[in-house]
Formats: structure tokens, sequence, C-alpha cells
């Protein structure tokens, strides 16, 4: 392992950052409109976009110099397109996470009680329901008295049941999968002791189980990089992978970038609605910026007759 360094880097000025960018060749043809630009965005971010257009040297490290014609508004325009595909995933991530919300907790309420989620026995030995609960507490106020700010500036509908029941201490069902967070309420369905009761959820967007709790896992980590403003276009996705489904004929070759998202992405919004129109609008940011890699997005020959593209 190298030795540790001490960091000496000075913060540049706007003008500074844009004097550094041209002396590693990236062309500016206006000074104003990049200064304004990042005094918006920043150096810093924008340097997640700046490195796709730098060459590398041999070992494959950053050599800080520019391909020859690269210009600021080609950056601009991929951190424009970055940002724009993070809102459609956004949109697409919403409307997904709200019909598994539903989903989960209809089936197991009619299954079981309003209350399933306060059972540990419905749940596999390894799922550390106690501390499921505990969180729960924290999240929905249950601990706080009623009059505190923190419990009145939380959910109504929470609130009012706190102070409107004592029995069951904690809300039915429908009201705790409101405010369980996505990444923690897939792992209450992926942590479900009975086989069936996973299925029952996952036939209602057409999946087995496996490839359903992988997908939701997978939208769980695209939400947070969304919600973080993090670059997708062109990430390598070497964790929370989309699972293959051989059911649906789905193989994402390669399955680490972002076309993998897009892909589930479309197929569970057409499970949900037959009429959505994502896809349509992926196509017309694709268009939009035709100049943009597809293979650093993963899109392989032939991807437009995918079924779900149709």
């Amino acid at each position: 392992m190298p030795s540790k360094r001490t960091f000496t880097k000075p913060a540049l000025t706007l003008d500074e950052q844009i004097a550094l960018l041209k002396s590693r060749g990236l062309a500016i043809q206006c000074e104003e409109e990049a200064r304004n630009f990042l005094k918006t965005v920043s150096y810093y971010r924008l340097s997640a976009y700046t490195f796709y257009y730098e060459k590398k040297n041999p070992d494959n490290s950053r050599s800080h110099s520019f391909y020859t014609g690269k210009t600021f508004t080609e950056v601009k325009e991929l951190y424009i397109f970055d940002s724009k595909l993070r809102r459609l995933f956004w949109e697409a991530i919403e409307r997904i996470e709200i019909a598994f919300r539903s989903s989960l907790t209809y089936h197991l309420s009619i299954l079981y009680n309003p209350h399933w989620y306060t059972d540990k026995d419905l749940f596999v030995p390894r799922f550390d329901h106690a501390d499921f609960i505990e969180k729960f507490k924290k999240d929905s106020g249950f601990s706080f008295n009623p009059q505190d700010d923190k419990r009145m500036g939380g959910e109504v509908f929470i609130n009012h049941y706190y102070t409107t029941y004592d029995t069951p201490q904690l809300p039915p069902g429908w009201m705790a999968c409101e405010i369980i967070p996505l990444g923690r309420l897939s792992r209450v369905y992926s942590s479900l002791k009975e086989y069936s009761d996973q299925k029952l959820i996952a036939r209602d967007f057409g999946l087995n189980s496996q490839v359903f709790v992988s997908w939701m896992r997978s939208l769980s980590y695209m939400r947070n990089l969304c919600a973080h403003y993090c670059r997708i276009w062109n990430r390598n996705f070497n964790v929370n992978q989309p699972a293959n489904s051989k059911h649906l004929g789905i193989i994402f070759n390669p399955q680490d970038r972002i076309y993998s998202y897009i892909a589930i992405c479309a197929i569970l919004l057409k499970r949900i609605d037959a009429r959505t129109k994502w896809t349509t609008r992926i196509r017309s940011l694709l268009n939009d910026y035709p100049n943009i890699s597809r293979d650093s997005m993963g899109f392989r020959e032939g991807w437009e007759y995918e079924d779900f593209w149709k």
C-alpha cells in the first residue's frame, strides 16, 4: 500500500478553475457562460463529467489532458443529460415504489391481520425483527409525548393513531408502509418466511420472487443515488445489479450498466400501467443527445427490439 500524503491542493477561484480547464486542453467558447455554470454546479461536481473527455495514460490512470477538440459545452450537455435521466428515474421509481408498498400491505393485511408487520413469526429467523420494530418506533415518533414538536411535526395520520388508539401500540400496516424506507421495506419483503407470501406479491409485477427481490433492491439503490444527485449515466454498478429473468427472457449483458436499470423500470412500469409513456420519454431523451455514448450506458446492438421498448 502506498504511503499517504499531505493534502495541499488550494481552493481555486472561478477564473482559476476556467484557466485550469483551458490549460488541460478544454476549449471554452464563452468564459462568462462557463463561470456562471461553475458557480451554480461547482468544479468538483462537474469533474465527474470532465473525466469522460480526458485522455488516459497507458496504465489507465488520469492524464489530466483532454482529447483534442473537446469543449466545455460538451461537458455541460453531458451533465444536463445525466440530470434529466435522474429525473426520469425518480418518476419511475415513485410509481414502482408506491405500487410495491400497496401490494405488500394489501396482501399481508388480508392474509394475516392489519398489524402483520409486528408479528415476528411471519419472518425468517435471520431477520432482526426487534431492531426493525425499534427503528419503526423511532421513525414514527412512538416514544415522543403527543404534544412534543417532533411528534407533531411528523405524519399527521401516524400522530392521529397514537393519540386515538392504545391497542395495538403501533399503527396498521397500511400506515406503517407509508413511512418505512424503501430499502428497509424490501428487506421486510425478502425476509418473509413463507415463500407463498413473497410469490403472491411478486405476481402483481409479473415476476418470480427472487428476481423481484433483486430488482427492488436495485431500485432502492438507484433511488438513493438519484436523491443525492449522483452521476448515473455511465456508472459502473458493481453492487445491487438487477438479476436476469429467464422467465421473461431478460438477460442483461452487461449487467452493471445503467441500461439494466432502465430495462427493469420499463418492465415494472408496464406491469403497473400498460399505457405508460416512460420508455417513449427515455427514447426522446436519447434522441435529444445523439452524441452521448450508448456503449457507456450498456446499450447493446439491437436494444430497441426488446419487447419492453415496443
